[in-house]
């Protein structure tokens, strides 16, 4: 396991340090929604025509954040998604090398590769009877 997760990492470091910065980004932009609306809500219990003006800019600046927020969150899955699909097409060529690198002789003496074709075959055939059966369907089975 730990070789798997440092070969990823060494493969895919930025995509992996550019998922992580975005993660903490979003983390740290879930925060400044709270803390502008409590401005926001100090604001409004100061009287004065200044106040409302603070209020505004504070709003404008709220809606900004909360839009920032939706973003990196859009952001940060697409590079969680790009990193994992990544991962799994180099270690799927790698798992696809390794299979097809291997030698094939024990099947045949074994006669292993023999079994494997027939049930291929039944599957086959039993695949084409339903098929046959499916399309070519007496009206008294309606």
């Amino acid at each position: 396991m730990k070789n798997f997760i440092s070969e990823t990492l060494r493969s895919n470091k930025k995509l992996f340090f550019s998922a992580t910065a975005l993660t903490v980004l979003l983390k740290l932009s879930a925060i400044a929604p709270a803390l502008l609306l409590g401005k926001i809500v100090d604001s409004l219990s100061a009287i004065g025509n200044s106040a409302s003006i603070v209020v505004n800019d504070l709003l404008l600046v709220l809606c900004a954040a909360v839009l920032l927020q939706s973003v990196l969150h859009l952001l940060q899955t697409y590079q969680l998604v790009k990193f994992v699909q990544t991962t799994l097409a180099d270690l799927s060529i790698e798992w696809t090398e390794n299979i097809l690198g291997k030698e094939f002789e024990q099947f045949s003496s074994l006669r292993i590769g023999a079994l494997i074709k027939s049930v291929e075959r039944g599957i086959t055939a039993h695949e084409k009877f339903f098929d046959f059966l499916h399309h070519v369907r007496p009206a008294s089975f309606n």
